[in-house]
């Protein structure tokens, strides 16, 4: 078994490695405008990450002041916190950091750019112009100490609990496990988060095996040290070239980095791995793995096509973020399919008002007429295009002419590629029958959105059915013509259909319930 460095060692490597911080490094920017600043707050508490930097957009023209930088910071990032008092600032609390006026230090205010050294500067009131750098410093003056070497700031809001679409193991407590594999061989998202439930306190390696023998897409060799990680193509070998890199923290703006799988992990704990050459960035922001068994083969209709093998059409138009995601099953008697091919058909069939735009071989738009999206190429994202064994093993692939073995799912996601997103967990398409475009624009409904009930306008008497994004009838009920009332108080939010016969012509309309 490869075994990686002993911590020592690594902390020696990336002391040597670091190199200095400029502006091209920062990650998190405030604000809006054709300027920049980088604002720095360092707590000089002999912590390993006691000094961050953010960036800062803004307007010269405008007079900006390095304190109205930091309060736009502040009312950003719910992690950071300020108390300004008679002009002074006085206090800085930053997840574990704080810096407390007179208790026992103070705040020193600092500028300077890329090619100057931190002078003292007029405080809060500082004005900024473009390349300028803020800094605060918690000192006792005696003598007084300037901004260190900063990291670049996270923002926390990026990724939370909340998110977590898999979550592994049972008890009352829980943490968070982040892979960050850093660089994706095609600009594919880079960094997967798993939750993991438990009673009291675990460790790393346990964490880590415990959601490998879960979740069949992640092959991780751990114990006693951490060696590889596998998932959905993207691989991070000890030693080919790079090794792993181990951090706590408790949420994405706290990353320190650690002992090991060894180190203890607690109720609410983050514990993150970087694949990295060293020194190693702390885990970056991810999105959501996804379990394979919460979305089966099984679970999808088949209803077009013809052939005794299957392929799933997974479109997606809301990146990695839940909702917004369908799956559409297509039959085929050859040995394969093109992805192109699947989309012909399922296009050709009408059913589900599926449009697609593959001029020169390429997806470039794909208009959902049964949930009224659409994704259009460079207004404002691409799609993307992922191939899968299961819903939650997508890899990159070629585009709309892979070809498709029976069982085998195709994804495309509209993407902003920064990076790409697989397809989050998709629901089943459904369809629209026998709509006919006149008789919709007939049918009025208002106010939509709606919360807790909608007017439907009728010309005739009239079966008012409503489905949701599954396809489950939810009311089936006859209303006279006119003007009705629609109770939806009992419905969960989100989108269904209205259907409904006007003038012998099937009519429908989409609602939102927020």
């Amino acid at each position: 078994m490869r075994k990686v460095l002993l911590f020592g060692a690594i902390m020696l490597m990336s002391v040597a490695g670091k190199s200095q911080f400029t502006q091209s490094d920062l990650i998190y920017y405030v604000g809006e405008g054709p300027d920049t600043a980088v604002i720095v707050v360092d707590f000089l508490d002999e912590t390993a990450d006691s000094s961050y930097a953010w960036g800062y957009l803004f307007d010269a023209a405008d007079a900006v002041t390095g304190g109205d930088a930091l309060t736009a910071i502040v009312a950003d990032e719910e992690k950071l916190d300020i108390v300004i008092e008679g002009g002074f600032l006085n206090e800085i609390h930053y997840n574990a950091h704080s810096g407390v006026g007179g208790d026992p230090n103070y705040w020193g205010i600092w500028s300077r750019t890329e090619e100057t050294e931190w002078e003292s500067n007029d405080g809060l009131t500082e004005v900024l112009t473009n390349g300028d750098w803020w800094g605060c410093s918690y000192t006792d003056f005696d003598p007084a100490i300037t901004p260190g070497e900063p990291i670049p700031a996270y923002e926390s809001a990026k990724y939370d609990d909340s998110m977590i679409q898999y979550w592994v193991g049972e008890g009352a407590d829980s943490a968070v496990l982040v892979v960050d594999f850093v660089v994706g061989p095609s600009g594919e998202a880079m960094s997967y988060a798993w939750g993991y439930r438990f009673d009291g306190t675990t460790d790393g390696e346990t964490m880590l095996n415990d959601i490998a023998a879960a979740d069949v897409n992640l092959t991780i060799d751990a114990g006693p040290y951490l060696n590889d990680i596998l998932f959905n193509g993207l691989a991070g070998l000890a030693g080919d070239p790079n090794y792993w890199g181990t951090w706590s923290g408790t949420n994405l703006t706290d990353w320190t980095m650690n002992i090991g799988i060894s180190t203890t992990i607690n109720p609410g704990d983050w514990f993150g791995c970087s694949y990295d050459t060293w020194p190693a960035r702390r885990p970056f922001n991810p999105i959501s793995a996804l379990d394979s068994a919460d979305v089966t083969l099984s679970d999808v209709e088949f209803l077009f096509g013809s052939g005794e093998n299957k392929a799933v059409l997974v479109i997606d138009f809301n990146e990695w973020l839940p909702g917004e995601s369908y799956t559409f099953g297509y039959l085929f008697d050859t040995e394969t399919i093109t992805a192109e091919d699947v989309m012909i058909g399922l296009e050709e069939a009408g059913v589900f008002g599926l449009e697609f735009n593959l001029d020169g071989g390429f997806l470039n738009d794909i208009i959902y007429g049964a949930s009224g999206e659409e994704g259009l190429a460079g207004d404002p994202n691409y799609w993307s295009t992922w191939s899968a064994e299961n819903v939650g093993g997508w890899i990159v692939n070629t585009g709309i002419t892979e070809e498709l073995s029976d069982g085998d799912w195709f994804g495309c996601s509209y993407s902003s590629w920064a990076p790409a997103t697989p397809p989050s967990l998709p629901e089943i398409g459904f369809a629209v029958w026998g709509i006919d475009e006149e008789a919709t624009s007939q049918l009025t409904l208002y106010p939509n959105p709606a919360t807790t009930q909608f007017m439907v306008e009728l010309t005739e008497n009239a079966v008012v059915e409503i489905v949701d994004v599954q396809g489950k009838l939810v009311l089936n009920q006859s209303y006279q013509a006119g003007l009705n009332t629609i109770d939806i108080s009992g419905l969960e939010k989100g989108v269904y259909i209205v259907t409904a016969m006007v003038n012998n012509r099937i009519a429908q309309q989409k609602l939102i319930i927020e």
